[in-house]
């Protein structure tokens, strides 16, 4: 069990390498925009990395990312910004029992941003780029609260109004949202 916990842990590492992780949601009641069309299970080709969506309430999504065969579960929530598609994730942390009481208090979980296109049987997925959100603060081109945390990055601090703002002012940065990642609807 520790094993695959490690393991869920190093893949969700991985997953929000390039990404900055935020305290609060990027989005507001009102944003959200959920589409039916994403639920299913989505592949790249040649990649055994799976993003599997299947309804949670009326506006949510429960989401099963698989990357080196290790699982690891989110809620997701997609969130429209103007013309601009979002998907928030915050990752549900295992219920182990026999796992350390003292050593999940130290395990907080984040938000996640990423771009969002999604077009019949075509979904692609770009993540935040830490090093442009790093370039824009420095650039003054936005102020928005982060805080560095040692060996790990930055990390949004900011109220969900401020981070919708910056959103919203850099949605169409293609820097920002680097590279997306294009997967294909596999059921």
């Amino acid at each position: 069990m520790r094993t695959v916990t490690v393991l869920l842990l190093l893949c969700v590492v991985l997953l929000v390498a390039g990404c900055i992780p935020s305290l609060h949601r990027f989005y507001e009641e009102k944003d959200i925009a959920f589409d039916p069309a994403l639920v299913g299970t989505w592949a790249a080709e040649g990649d055994g990395d799976t993003w599997a969506f299947s309804q949670s309430g009326e506006k949510a999504y429960d989401l099963v990312y698989t990357c080196d065969a290790a699982p690891g579960s989110f809620v997701a929530v997609l969130f429209k910004l103007e013309n601009s598609l979002f998907l928030d994730l915050y990752p549900k942390l295992p219920e182990a029992e026999n796992e350390n009481c003292l050593y999940r208090m130290h395990v907080i979980p984040g938000h996640t941003v990423m771009r969002v296109w999604l077009d019949g049987d075509k979904l692609r997925l770009a993540y935040m780029d830490s090093d442009r959100v790093e370039q824009i603060i420095k650039q003054k081109k936005a102020s928005i609260a982060t805080e560095g945390i040692e060996g790990h990055g930055p990390i949004f601090t900011a109220q969900t109004p401020e981070l919708r703002r910056f959103l919203f002012k850099h949605a169409g940065d293609e820097k920002l949202f680097p590279e997306p990642s294009e997967y294909h609807r596999r059921k």
